[in-house]
């Protein structure tokens, strides 16, 4: 899941009833939706929330295999293998931490 608002929690909420794991990736420390969806994400054990990152890229040719990330503090970068990516961005775009 890409996004932290509450296009993007709401669907976590949702999507996490199904998937094993869900990893939401968000460009700030936090969430920035409604307060009470962010507690609730933060205790589902299924879902693994990376933080301070962007997606620098979508990897698989057929398929979704995997989505290549970029920590914004550290500059690391690495592979988180993933069968799907959703985008969650909302009305309104907010691409900068």
């Amino acid at each position: 899941m890409i996004g932290g608002g509450n296009t993007a929690l709401e669907n976590i909420l949702t999507l996490s009833k199904y998937a094993r794991e869900v990893i939401p990736v968000i460009v700030t420390e936090d969430f920035t939706g409604n307060p009470d969806l962010r507690e609730r994400i933060t205790k589902l054990p299924n879902v693994k929330i990376v933080r301070n990152t962007e997606v620098l890229e979508v990897i698989g040719s057929e398929t979704v295999t995997g989505i290549k990330l970029r920590d914004l503090k550290t500059g690391n970068e690495w592979v988180e293998h993933v069968d799907g990516v959703f985008p969650s961005i909302g009305a309104t775009v907010n691409s900068r931490p």
